[in-house]
């Protein structure tokens, strides 16, 4: 039996950094045709590092997936089963107080001159479908559009401890298989199909399996044992993990602001940014390095993070020059003083209440 402790503060580090490249997504130029001050060679490699920010999602998903099979797999291990009505209990006190702010918050911006088409999103939004409005609709300027990624969050946690328990703690490496090979069929379609690739293809639950199956099969095989390398070895895991995402999105159709060319091209693409995310999340894993105190706390207000970012953005657009460093320095600044208020004056009220559905322990509070 595994006796190894289940919160690791490295992966908090890393959760930080997925949403600081999801920050850096939202406001740096995506398109070579914005970036009129670099070299005209230069433009696309650019415009590829922009984009390349957003698998900061696939992250985000790489590492809710590891961390929440972790769990699932420990607290099987240690009590013999899994009483999932505690699970859902804990995953609602967790994300749906500040998710349904942020749904107020969106509601309460709604621009007039698109009401209709927003209004729908936030309708889906509330049945946590709010990634399937995205497959026929633009990305639209409300600041809580971001909130479509909790709907794919909330579908796996609907799903993953009910297949966990017909399957079998021992079966689980093949239920992480098997939703990427599901996943990279999904993909391989999508592509042929010739679909968006930074909207139909991004949102849809499919797509993302591969990081949900990857962050499954990772946490089963790391279960109770220690990764140890070196510190010549982390680093470059970490550097191969971020030229891994360039890739994805400057090589291969991963993430950029055009319609598929292929299936082919889509699933090389999704494929080799999990695999930069997986060198990332190895990068960290089990160091026994001291952490910086202040990265670990980020992390930790990471789900506040995404949800005001967006929004920040927004009011730093109006206190600063628009596309400015400063602007841009103002966001983020705004960004962690909301999520800072957020976490400790309201999140941690209901975190406190999770305490009580808690089989095993993770994360302090």
């Amino acid at each position: 039996m595994s006796s190894r402790p289940l919160y690791r503060p490295e992966l908090d580090v890393l959760r930080f950094f997925a949403f600081f490249f999801v920050f850096l997504h939202h406001v740096l130029p995506r398109e070579p045709r914005d970036l009129a001050a670099i070299a005209p060679a230069w433009r696309a490699s650019v415009a590829s590092v922009t984009n390349a920010f957003g698998f900061g999602m696939t992250l985000f998903f790489l590492l809710s997936a590891f961390l929440i099979t972790r769990l699932l797999l420990a607290e099987q291990e240690r009590t013999g089963g899994l009483r999932i009505g505690d699970f859902y209990a804990r995953r609602v006190l967790r994300i749906w107080p500040l998710y349904v702010v942020g749904l107020g918050i969106g509601l309460a911006l709604v621009d007039p001159s698109d009401g209709a088409d927003q209004m729908q999103m936030f309708a889906w939004f509330a049945g946590f479908a709010g990634n399937w409005f995205f497959l026929d609709h633009g990305w639209n300027g409300n600041p809580m559009a971001p909130l479509w990624s909790i709907s794919v969050e909330e579908q796996f946690y609907l799903v993953l401890p009910v297949v966990l328990t017909m399957v079998g703690r021992d079966r689980a490496v093949g239920l992480g298989v098997g939703a990427m090979v599901l996943s990279a069929a999904s993909l391989w379609h999508q592509g042929d199909r010739h679909l968006a690739i930074d909207t139909a293809i991004w949102v849809n639950t499919a797509t993302h399996g591969l990081a949900f199956g990857a962050g499954i099969v990772l946490a089963s095989v790391s279960f109770g044992r220690r990764f140890v390398a070196g510190a010549g070895l982390r680093v470059g895991l970490a550097l191969t993990g971020l030229a891994a995402l360039f890739v994805a999105a400057h090589v291969f159709e991963g993430k950029r602001m055009a319609e598929a060319t292929s299936g082919a091209s889509v699933v090389l693409g999704h494929a080799t940014a999990v695999l930069g995310c997986v060198a990332l999340v190895a990068a960290v894993l089990d160091t026994p390095r001291a952490l910086p105190r202040p990265l670990v706390i980020l992390g930790r207000i990471s789900f506040g993070l995404y949800v005001f970012h967006l929004l920040a953005i927004r009011v730093a657009g109006h206190m600063a020059p628009p596309g400015s460093v400063a602007a841009a320095i103002l966001a983020l600044a705004l960004t962690i003083a909301v999520a800072a208020v957020s976490y400790w004056g309201f999140e941690r009220w209901f975190l406190r209440l999770r305490e009580a559905f808690v089989r095993v322990e993770g994360r302090p509070i």
